[in-house]
């Protein structure tokens, strides 16, 4: 966990900007003292490629995988809300 610099307590982040793809700037203020301080927090590195993520396993993890089933099948769309454009141009 990431501390106030000055007392050492948590602290909030106010507002956030990006400054590139790999930066964002963070203006944060501290819960017990107050102070306002900017931090910077910078991409390093990919863990993992989307391309080489695999889906949970579901004998291991079988309520994330649940979970993402859920999630699919939340954000698929169904074949019925498919509609056919209203207009066609010629």
């Amino acid at each position: 966990m990431i501390v106030c610099p000055d007392c050492g307590a948590s602290y909030r982040i106010e507002t956030s900007r990006p400054i590139s793809n790999e930066v964002r700037e963070y203006y944060g203020q501290c819960k017990t003292c107050g102070i306002r301080f900017l931090l910077y927090a910078n991409f390093k590195e990919f863990i993992v490629k989307n391309s080489e993520s695999k889906p949970p396993n579901k004998t291991l993890q079988p309520q994330i995988a649940q979970k993402r089933n859920n999630m699919l099948r939340l954000l698929s769309p169904k074949p019925e809300s498919i509609k056919k454009p209203v207009m066609t141009f010629k």
